[in-house]
């Protein structure tokens, strides 16, 4: 995700620097933004195993003797390795927005993604073990990104990371706003990345590749939307600082309103077709419940419909209360997913989600816009 302080924080600040025409203050937004990420990263991966060095994760996440407890030490291992690694990440994501090429970061997210699915669809055909699983799902993002940097700073070379650039007061003007972005986007990954352990732990580790085929097909229409947004925060942000506030509320409502038809009609025709595609590509033994189908449908296209209205909020710094409302939407999905996973499977787990977003996310997105002067209600004529 753009956030933290190589996305949002990045975007808004190496624009005003791009549009002053300051090489050198790009250049050290950069290396800063790039080292300080690469930091937290390493702090966080160092801390995380001084915690938790020699846990017995089988009784973690109630697995039974049937899941080798060396292969899901390394899982869990690998996948705080290759989460960790996608940090530094975000920068490229923010440089490719801020010079409005954003549909470059797109197609590599999106070939990525693309990549990830065909891991996840070939780790669980062959019955790899979990290790690889992790491997090939996470792994594929890992050399997307690679990619992306090394296409990014061939043609921008001036913009390079070097620790020469580095800032003290280009990182003290973006870890305030960056890190309540970074709160932003721990609370959203941790959301998901506690959905494959909650499966473990109650349903096994068998459904983890049900879910994971599932959630990725259907999720294909909301990844196109979140691209879209993520390439208008750069537009947002001038905007904003121009005070053109009828363009902000022209332009919201045009891209939410074309967003929430494309993905209805997407997700539906991907719904209808997800179980037998899903047979054909990964084996009967993946093929989900129409109940997880319907209400990761559900999901993708709630979701969809306030992607826009969050790139705007993050475009204008509105933060703090957009991490606040993560964080309990993060909880919700969590606590309910435990729940819901408990009395009704894997389409319990997926309501859990919808039901969450829906509690939390559009009346908060639209009490904040309302905050910066963005209403839709019908004025009164006089």
């Amino acid at each position: 995700g753009q956030m933290g302080l190589g996305g949002n924080a990045l975007v808004t600040r190496l624009s005003k620097a791009l549009a002053d025409e300051d090489d050198a203050a790009a250049a050290e937004l950069v290396s800063t933004s790039f080292f300080a990420l690469t930091g937290i990263g390493a702090g966080v991966g160092l801390l995380l195993m001084t915690l938790t060095w020699g846990a017995d994760w089988r009784v973690v996440f109630n697995a039974t003797n049937a899941v080798s407890a060396i292969e899901l030490n390394l899982a869990v291992w690998w996948s705080l390795f290759l989460f960790l690694a996608l940090f530094p990440n975000t920068v490229i994501d923010a440089v490719f927005v801020a010079h409005h090429e954003g549909y470059l970061a797109n197609g590599w997210s999106l070939g990525a993604n693309l990549l990830s699915f065909a891991g996840l669809i070939y780790a669980v055909s062959t019955k790899a073990s979990l290790p690889w699983l992790v491997v090939a799902v996470f792994g594929a993002r890992v050399i997307g990104g690679l990619g992306a940097a090394l296409s990014l700073f061939l043609r921008r070379p001036t913009l390079l990371p070097s620790w020469r650039r580095f800032s003290r007061g280009r990182l003290r003007s973006l870890s305030g706003l960056g890190g309540r972005y970074l709160v932003a986007q721990l609370t959203s990954m941790g959301m998901f990345q506690s959905q494959p352990f909650i499966i473990i732990q109650i349903l096994g580790p068998g459904a983890v590749g049900i879910f994971g085929v599932t959630q990725r097909l259907i999720s294909l229409p909301l990844l196109v939307v979140q691209s879209l947004a993520n390439a208008h925060v750069a537009a947002y942000a001038a905007a904003s600082a121009k005070g053109e506030g009828k363009w902000l509320k022209g332009t919201l409502v045009r891209n939410t309103v074309q967003a929430a038809i494309g993905t209805a009609i997407s997700v539906t025709l991907i719904a209808l077709v997800a179980r037998p595609v899903i047979r054909l590509w990964a084996g009967p033994e993946l093929v989900p419940g129409m109940g997880l189908v319907v209400f990761m449908a559900l999901y993708v296209f709630v979701n969809a419909g306030v992607t826009h209205a969050s790139s705007l909020l993050y475009a204008v710094e509105r933060v703090g209360r957009q991490a606040l409302y993560g964080l309990v939407n993060a909880v919700l999905t969590v606590g309910l997913g435990v729940v819901f996973t408990q009395r009704w499977g894997l389409a319990g787990l997926a309501g859990a989600m919808l039901v969450s977003f829906l509690l939390v996310n559009p009346i908060a997105q639209w009490r904040e816009l309302r905050a910066i002067g963005i209403n839709f209600r019908r004025e009164s004529r006089p």
